[in-house]
């Protein structure tokens, strides 16, 4: 019925808020508002209801919303170069890795202001250190306590700073250099692993504060032999580190 499929329309076209005036429905003229614009709606009811192009359902924003939008966007935008950038120049994340670099900072101590300009910027000066205590002191326990979890690479790392700033603690070389030794497994493979750099920089630094470890020195020894054996490349100055480690300390012996 005719009068049916008006309601029907009206209802759908109420339902769906359009920007147009409807003034066709099924082909009975209705009176508009107003409004010069046309469109016409079908009388089906199955059809949907198609609006022209260039009408949206969503008013336009005002030219202040527009600037504010803007302004915004380009404000989340700054903001995401910003992280994005500090993410490459500090990709240091974790509490170990902070802990060491805090180690590391404080065994180099701070360079001169002429020297930082000629040189590359140093990302251990840039690192917001927070509540890190900044004494040998203060660092000691949380050296002792991420022990367990550090890794070769990391070990190495603290025992050379420490070393470095002539900081001979004896529980500190001791509880790293075991740690170290545990890394160290009997396979091939676990040899992998292990940079030579690492094995040189942990023979340095218990040469330089003479701390013997037995245990220590005897794994080393059987981790450059597996090296030599597997053909692995090991510079100069890393040989020269490892093999003074040795004769100072005076594991040098018979054996292999």
């Amino acid at each position: 019925m005719p009068g049916r499929s008006i309601s029907i329309s009206n209802r759908r076209v109420v339902e769906r808020p359009v920007a147009a005036v409807v003034t066709k429905v099924g082909g009975r003229t209705a009176p508009s508002e107003g409004s010069d614009t046309v469109m016409n709606v079908p009388n089906e009811t199955s059809q949907p209801t198609v609006l022209s192009p260039g009408h949206s359902s969503v008013p336009a924003p005002s030219s202040s919303q527009s600037q504010q939008l803007a302004h915004r966007d380009g404000s989340a935008a700054a903001e995401i170069s910003r992280e994005d950038t500090w993410r490459q120049r500090v990709p240091f994340r974790n509490p170990m890795e902070m802990h060491v670099l805090a180690v590391q900072k404080l065994a180099s101590g701070g360079a001169p202001a002429s020297e930082a300009r000629n040189r590359r910027v140093n990302l251990l000066e840039e690192v917001d250190w927070g509540r890190v205590p900044p004494t040998w002191e203060g660092l000691k326990p949380t050296t002792l306590k991420m022990a367990e979890n550090l890794t070769v690479r990391q070990i190495a790392i603290l025992l050379n700073a420490y070393a470095k700033a002539g900081v001979a603690d004896r529980q500190v070389f001791y509880t790293l250099t075991q740690q170290f030794s545990a890394r160290l497994g009997s396979s091939p493979k676990s040899v992998l692993g292990v940079r030579p750099q690492d094995v040189g920089l942990v023979a340095h630094a218990c040469q330089k504060v003479q701390f013997k470890n037995e245990f220590l020195f005897t794994r080393l020894r059987k981790v450059v032999v597996r090296m030599v054996k597997q053909n692995r490349q090991i510079s100069p100055q890393t040989l020269s580190l490892i093999l003074t480690g040795f004769v100072k300390l005076k594991f040098i012996g018979d054996g292999e």
